[in-house]
């Protein structure tokens, strides 16, 4: 059984399951295990307590000591999940106030007196710093904390603190702030972070950010993979998708009408025809850059080349040896 401190992240990241908690309870001098099915709403400051809700919508703090173990429990009922998520939401806006004035105060204090305010921020749950962490990777504004929070955010684990540091390495106007976020992010968490990766390079968003999202993964090496395929696999239907569309709307049928006679149906080219082969050639030209990089990836990782074809890249990723996520 794994040590409930180490099993925390896992369940307040995880759906909201009313687990059953083991609770060690003092009664008479002899401690008894009181069972409660609850479901946690999140840390409280020092890490020692956590609130929970019960299957009635009731909450209570427990200290994280008296939890003798956590079972296997069932979907909280929908009512007590929606109250949780508010609970929640509340508590983790009230900490990263906390926290934010907290890294208002680190920016100000002495650097050899650093130390004594991060121990402080160190007492709040990880989930209410990824927030004001994040915050910081935005503005920009303050290099003091950017490098307090490219440091500080990947030591916290299971609480999609990648997100931040994938959207930063992504987003920045900064190259070097994007290099260390990118760098930042692997240390956290590769596999979550090449699946960010894929995903943004498979949104239909601005191009530069598509091929950044694309660069990073491409370089990844070989934990990669999986996700190479599956931009491939959705870069191939796009593709697809944007040549049929292009090439159905850019001469439409028109009713003309003649005086006198039968109507006339007459090609005629749209106003907005010109436009539409601009934005088509730009969008082509990302998909086709992505691909080519995925492509490329792929070939170097496998010693294969099944060019651009998804469903034979599926079907290698399918027939390798099975990897450990991260390796």
């Amino acid at each position: 059984m794994r040590p409930i401190a180490l099993l925390l992240p896992l369940l307040l990241a995880a759906p909201a399951l009313a687990e059953r908690y083991h609770l060690r309870v003092e009664d008479e001098g002899k401690e008894t295990i009181q069972l409660v099915d609850a479901a946690p709403v999140g840390e409280l400051e020092g890490r020692k307590l956590i609130r929970l809700i019960d299957v009635r919508g009731k909450t209570q703090e427990v200290e994280l000591s008296a939890i003798a173990k956590v079972e296997q429990g069932h979907p909280l009922p929908e009512r007590i999940e929606r109250k949780r998520l508010k609970l929640r939401q509340r508590l983790l806006s009230n900490q990263g106030k906390e926290v934010s004035k907290l890294l208002r105060r680190y920016k100000r204090t002495p650097e050899r007196e650093r130390p004594e305010v991060l121990a402080e921020l160190e007492r709040w749950p990880p989930a209410a710093r990824v927030g004001p962490y994040a915050k910081e990777l935005d503005d920009a504004d303050s290099e003091v904390l950017v490098q307090l929070a490219l440091k500080e955010l990947p030591k916290l684990k299971g609480v999609d603190a990648e997100r931040p540091l994938v959207k930063t390495a992504v987003l920045s106007k900064h190259p070097k702030l994007r290099a260390r976020a990118h760098y930042a992010a692997c240390q956290l968490d590769k596999t979550r972070t090449r699946d960010y990766y894929g995903q943004i390079a498979t949104l239909q968003t601005l191009p530069k950010r598509r091929v950044r999202a694309m660069e990073y993964l491409a370089g990844m090496g070989e934990v990669a993979a999986p996700s190479l395929v599956f931009v491939l696999e959705k870069v191939e239907m796009e593709i697809n998708a944007t040549q049929v569309t292009a090439g159905g709307l850019r001469r439409v049928p028109v009713n003309l009408g003649t005086r006198g006679g039968a109507a006339i149906d007459a090609p005629i080219e749209l106003p907005e025809a010109s436009m539409l082969q601009v934005k088509t050639k730009v969008v082509m030209h990302t998909l086709r850059e992505i691909q080519g990089r995925a492509r490329a990836a792929l070939k170097s990782i496998s010693g294969e080349d099944h060019g651009t074809d998804g469903k034979a890249w599926r079907a290698w990723l399918d027939r390798r040896p099975q990897r450990a996520e991260g390796e």
